[in-house]
């Protein structure tokens, strides 16, 4: 699947892309970011990290036919799709996060009829908040999270954004749960800068 919007495309990842995800989020400043991404972050981590089979729609964000980072979602048990997306440093404070995660906001509940999306982000990562606040989430709450990169336990604060909120009709026959058997925590920790996705430690 692929989505367009003014300036991006989002299309899935291909195993070529392992070296441009492995220099962009394994750069410190991103990687500290994500709840997915441990340091060092080379192109075979990378090359594990694009083989994961977790039940998501995963996405890489591309400007003028180069990597510029990921987005995603998930579906959690319970009817909550978790959305998450990260850009690398130089692409940071453009307006290319809102943009990619925007359009996946839209597909989810324009194409997909989910019915509530979720995100967080590290506490420290203010700019990830204007993100998810621009798209209209709300903040939900807060709750600790592994963060690899950073070897420790790290506050996040989450968010809600519904379907009645983002001006949308109740749906039925949502898909929504149909994938997910993880935690409302293993969601996105939005980007700009930095990105993610929430996973406590296994």
């Amino acid at each position: 699947m692929m989505l367009s919007t003014g300036r991006l495309k989002l299309r899935p990842f291909t195993r070529s892309d392992a070296p441009a995800i492995s220099a962009l989020a394994g750069d410190p400043r991103v990687a500290r970011m994500l709840v997915d991404i441990p340091l060092p972050f080379d192109e075979a981590a990378a090359r594990r990290w694009l083989r994961s089979s977790l039940p998501e729609l995963r996405l890489g964000i591309e400007r003028e036919g180069k990597l510029i980072g990921g987005v995603c979602y998930f579906c959690n048990f319970g009817g909550t799709t978790s959305l998450g997306y990260w850009l690398g440093v130089e692409h940071w404070g453009k307006g290319y996060a809102s943009e990619a995660a925007g359009a996946m906001v839209r597909h989810g509940f324009e194409c997909e009829k989910m019915q509530v999306f979720a995100s967080a982000h590290f506490a420290d990562n203010l700019a990830s908040g204007k993100v998810l606040r621009r798209l209209g989430f709300s903040e939900a709450g807060q709750t600790e999270v592994w963060c690899p990169a950073r070897g420790e336990i790290t506050q996040a604060v989450t968010y809600r954004l519904t379907r009645a909120a983002a001006g949308y009709q109740p749906a039925r026959g949502t898909v929504a749960g149909w994938l997910g058997l993880r935690p409302l925590v293993r969601s996105a920790i939005g980007t700009a800068p930095g990105p993610e996705t929430v996973r406590p430690p296994a």
